[in-house]
């Protein structure tokens, strides 16, 4: 969710110094809940990349669900680079140094980590986009941290998943050593629309 803020007033300024999105209308404290900003929310647009980037490569934003998806408009503050928009052009991610240190912020609404969706009753598989949209925090903290995703030794393969466990949407990487020991795995994104 956006900055929960006071109804109606601007972004504190030591908020926008921090951040690489900012001036959003804020969400609002009435009571013992928080209600949604009074405008600024956007739903059903498609999302798409604007630049190659280590939190978005190989993220098949086209497979989401994007119907069902809500992003709340902000302004990119000065310096930061804005890595996926909205197909209209409203900024989604952004990346931005303060200072020594990196920020990373996402405008999709979200009550946690990953973004808001409303799911069809009949949609079966629907954990499979928080699970997804886990990545893009290690992804996220990985670039944050001026820390590279540094994979185990030995040669990566794709690990094989069939039958009822198999997922059209991810694969699994594991890498191996000499010995034939598991070093490390990754999972990564994939289309199932795309062959």
């Amino acid at each position: 969710m956006p900055y929960t803020g006071e109804k109606d007033l601007p972004w504190p300024d030591d908020l926008k110094e921090v951040c690489a999105l900012i001036n959003s209308d804020s969400d609002y404290p009435n009571g013992d809940y928080v209600r949604y900003a009074v405008k600024g929310r956007i739903e059903g647009k498609p999302w798409k990349k604007t630049k190659e980037h280590p939190i978005t490569n190989g993220v098949p934003l086209e497979a989401l669900p994007f119907a069902k998806m809500e992003t709340q408009k902000f302004d990119v503050a000065p310096g930061a680079e804005v890595l996926i928009a909205l197909d209209s052009g409203e900024p989604v991610l952004a990346v931005r140094q303060v200072g020594k240190g990196r920020v990373v912020t996402i405008a999709a609404r979200s009550l946690s980590l990953t973004p808001t969706m409303r799911m069809p009753h009949d949609f079966a598989n629907a954990p499979r986009y928080a699970i997804g949209s886990l990545v893009q925090p290690d992804r996220s903290g990985s670039f944050v941290g001026w820390r590279a995703r540094i994979f185990g030794k030995g040669t990566p393969s794709e690990l094989k998943v069939s039958a009822e466990n198999a997922d059209s949407f991810f694969m699994v990487q594991q890498w191996k050593d000499d010995a034939g020991k598991v070093t490390d795995w990754e999972l990564l994104f994939k289309d199932p629309l795309r062959r």
